[in-house]
């Protein structure tokens, strides 16, 4: 009498129901998805505590590195000469370590599915102008006409803006500031931060928002891990809308668009339409 392995149809995931029915015949296939799905348990266990792990940690690092960077500012107003250079380089490494923790742990909350934005209507306009000023950035605003405003978590937009200015003021022509615009397409809000200097080749159009990479151009200046346009990526998409980049021998140019909610766009239309030649009134000749 030969052994069988026999799966409850109500009871077998439903791709495999019908492994299930097939009886003893298919045993062996039924005995391997068995198998696998054992083994897909438990590698979702063991990355489940790989991220709570990574979580606890960078949680933990957070506070020292804050204390560190304070302590470094205190005494850098009292110390002089080189005490004083040697307390600024102490406050850099912290400050950059701080970024690339930071940068982890966003990433590990984002790939986690433990993410939740922070929403609220929302004026964009204000948010770029915020980040400019905290940045201490020379960047020029300009917007295109009305801007409506958006569901947004106004922080993580900001943190989206940082990091294209950042990178505008890193790898950009030096003496030419950052060009930020505002822009209203169908259905959505758009901010474009244009910096000169080539934009980047066709084929890292896409890669350079890939987690860890950097541009081949650009390796030999990054300090950080390569996932700040990675993270962007996925704070746009988070928002529903999306990012990308484009350029030419002299610019290069990073977008990013923001949804306007429904209720917004049907009032804009019914204005558009009230507004229309056929319901303005007009003079009588003669």
């Amino acid at each position: 009498m030969t052994n069988s392995i026999h799966l409850h149809p109500h009871l077998a995931p439903s791709p495999f129901r019908g492994l299930a029915r097939a009886g003893a015949a298919s045993s062996p296939l039924v005995a391997q998805v068995a198998r696998l799905q054992g083994e897909v348990r438990r590698l979702e266990t063991a990355l489940r505590m790989r991220d709570h792990a990574t979580a606890l940690v960078l949680h933990e690092l957070r506070q020292p590195l804050s204390v560190l960077v304070m302590a470094a500012t205190y005494l850098g107003k009292s110390a002089g000469g080189s005490q004083k250079v040697c307390v600024d380089r102490l406050r850099t490494a912290a400050l950059r370590l701080d970024g690339l923790v930071a940068d982890l742990s966003d990433t590990s909350f984002l790939e986690s599915g433990r993410f939740a934005l922070q929403l609220k209507s929302t004026d964009v306009t204000h948010v770029v102008a915020a980040s400019v000023a905290r940045l201490g950035s020379e960047a020029v605003i300009s917007v295109e006409g009305d801007i409506p405003f958006v569901e947004v978590d106004p922080r993580r937009v900001e943190q989206v803006l940082t990091n294209l200015l950042s990178n505008a003021q890193k790898y950009g022509s030096q003496g030419t500031p950052p060009r930020v615009s505002i822009a209203r397409r169908e259905g959505v809000v758009v901010v474009t931060v244009l910096n000169d200097g080539p934009g980047l080749a066709w084929d890292e159009r896409i890669k350079v928002f890939e987690p860890y990479y950097r541009g081949r151009e650009r390796r030999l200046e990054a300090t950080g891990l390569g996932l700040g346009l990675y993270i962007c990526k996925k704070l746009v998409e988070e928002h529903g809308g999306s990012i990308w980049t484009d350029g030419d021998a002299l610019h290069t140019r990073f977008s990013f668009s923001l949804p306007i909610p429904e209720e917004v766009r049907r009032t804009s239309e019914t204005r558009i339409v009230a507004q229309s030649p056929s319901d303005v009134p007009r003079e009588r000749s003669g």
